[in-house]
């Protein structure tokens, strides 16, 4: 055990695994608590990461834990500013953690106990409207020009097809300002969308954000993202369902949970093919006719 309380450049260095590869963020952690078993705050950016990865007992049991030992350390108590940063963390994570949950009068509950604080978190309106909207209570007509907002109270498919037409070629060509990640010209998207429909919702997904889940797809050279090729695209749904918020062509992928699809590209290239050898069967037999 480490006499410091935390070690602000290994702490950082975890963080960076978070996005690319949160399964070795997880076990990187777990060797830091065990080194700065005093980090609290660094108890709810663990629990953070197990959310992440789907483990929301342990992380329930990780918030638990940390907050008892806040309780019982009196050394801590007076230092307000310290006491005031963990809380928002683990706050911060035990909202994301109700939220995965589905447990969102618990969640709601929270929020009007103490809007104000709540709201210092930075969690952001759509968070509560997303509550208000599964307790429905929420009005359908609040933020009526924002996509999000839109999707939240009333989900409409055709509405995520022209959201993601940014990132198709034929539509991006024209844009001033494209984004960074864009389908190849050739990418079926409309029988790619039927075909990930077979696999969301499931349990091979991340947890980022609040009311949100990321699948990952491996479909070779399937676009560009920052001007790299890119392997992998991700589709991010509303929690538990598939309903698509957006889409797009992915780089470093390799070490999260994804679905391949690369027999699909397969099967759509022998269909190809069979097509290409019957046309020329034909041309062979008819040939003398022409």
């Amino acid at each position: 055990m480490n006499d410091k309380h935390y070690d602000k450049m290994a702490f950082n260095k975890i963080l960076k695994w978070n996005s690319d590869d949160p399964f070795e963020a997880k076990k990187q952690f777990e060797i830091y608590l065990q080194e700065y078993p005093y980090d609290y705050a660094a108890y709810a950016f663990y629990a953070s990461i197990l959310i992440k990865i789907g483990k929301y007992e342990d992380a329930e049991n990780i918030l638990d834990y940390v907050e008892n030992l806040l309780k019982y350390d009196t050394k801590i108590q007076n230092n307000v500013n310290r006491i005031k940063h963990i809380n928002k963390a683990i706050d911060y994570s035990r909202i994301k953690l109700l939220l995965n949950q589905e447990k969102y009068a618990e969640c709601y509950d929270l929020y009007l106990q103490d809007k104000e604080y709540v709201n210092s978190i930075n969690l952001g309106d759509a968070v509560v409207f997303y509550c208000q909207m599964k307790l429905g209570i929420g009005k359908k007509n609040k933020n009526n020009n924002s996509y999000l907002f839109g999707q939240m109270s009333h989900y409409e498919e055709d509405a995520f097809r022209e959201h993601i037409k940014k990132h198709l070629a034929d539509y991006a060509k024209d844009m001033e300002n494209p984004s960074t990640g864009i389908f190849c010209p050739d990418f079926p998207i409309d029988e790619v969308i039927s075909e990930i429909k077979k696999y969301i919702p499931s349990h091979k997904k991340i947890c980022s954000g609040f009311y949100d889940d990321e699948y990952i797809f491996k479909y070779d050279e399937n676009g560009r993202n920052k001007y790299k090729m890119t392997d992998y695209f991700k589709v991010i749904c509303f929690h538990n369902t598939c309903h698509f918020i957006t889409m797009t062509p992915s780089l470093d992928c390799e070490k999260l949970p994804y679905i391949d699809l690369n027999y699909f590209v397969k099967s759509k290239e022998d269909v190809k093919v069979k097509k290409l050898s019957q046309i020329d069967k034909f041309y062979q037999k008819y040939k003398n006719y022409k």
